[in-house]
């Protein structure tokens, strides 16, 4: 027994320098820390936001007032971020520490890219590239393409609900491709159908749909064989074009 409380005694020993020089770092921490937060020239006189017009007055003003004079140290960017980014306008929000008194916001915002429409009697919705309702409307307009999401349970939509949907990311990116393609500059996209298994038509004008399957931009090779009938005067008559295969199938409208 005496030999076991020797051995205990001789580590505690020997452990007491390492515990000491342990307190002593975290007394020095925490002086230093202390000295640092009350320190005057650490204190928040500029908040700076870019772009300039990113925010609207009263939401630029709202962070003034929460963090102008505050420590720099104390002030939470996580918290400023996760606030801003609330905003379903602004889609990412970076903010920095310059010190000893400046703080940067850099904000990412949404633009609409286009309408979207979950029943066909129903309001549009304003939907940015990654999904989030923007805004909505009673009529859409020619400024931008409508997407028709019908049959996929999807209720009406509101501004802030983030639309997830597979055949949605697919057609956006076949629609950013489609601008810098060379049927660009003969032919819009007007509208884009979706339906319950993601698959994706657009319609040219205002005729005819073009069918393109789950994943669209991969029948971008297709294109091209269409221009002649897209160009024809048989295009009225035209009911859709099928390029989900190897052979273009062209469905006539049935005559009357």
């Amino acid at each position: 027994m005496g030999s076991l409380i020797g051995s205990g005694l001789r580590f505690v020993w020997r452990m007491l320098p390492l515990v000491i020089y342990i307190g002593a770092g975290a007394g020095i921490f925490l002086g230093v820390k202390s000295a640092l937060y009350a320190d005057g020239a650490l204190v928040v006189d500029r908040i700076l936001i870019q772009p300039s017009d990113a925010l609207t007055p009263e939401e630029t003003q709202s962070i003034e007032t929460r963090w102008l004079g505050s420590n720099i140290l104390a002030v939470d960017l996580k918290k400023i971020a996760a606030q801003l980014e609330s905003d379903p306008d602004v889609q990412q929000a970076l903010v920095f520490r310059h010190l000893p008194s400046q703080l940067k916001i850099e904000i990412k915002k949404r633009d609409p890219i286009a309408f979207i429409q979950f029943a066909s009697k129903g309001v549009y919705g304003l939907i940015s590239e990654d999904g989030m309702i923007l805004d909505t409307a009673q009529t859409s307009n020619a400024s931008l393409v409508t997407i028709e999401a019908y049959g996929l349970n999807e209720k009406e939509p509101r501004r802030g609900r983030m639309f997830e949907h597979a055949g949605f990311h697919e057609a956006i990116s076949f629609l950013k491709a489609f601008w810098s393609h060379p049927l660009a500059r003969r032919e819009t996209i007007t509208r884009i159908a979706l339906d319950h298994l993601g698959n994706v038509t657009i319609t040219l004008g205002s005729q005819p749909k073009v069918r393109l399957g789950r994943y669209p931009i991969e029948r971008f090779p297709a294109l091209s064989k269409i221009l002649p009938i897209l160009e024809s005067p048989e295009r009225t008559q035209i009911d859709y074009i099928d390029l989900q295969f190897d052979d273009v199938i062209v469905k006539r409208k049935d005559k009357k």
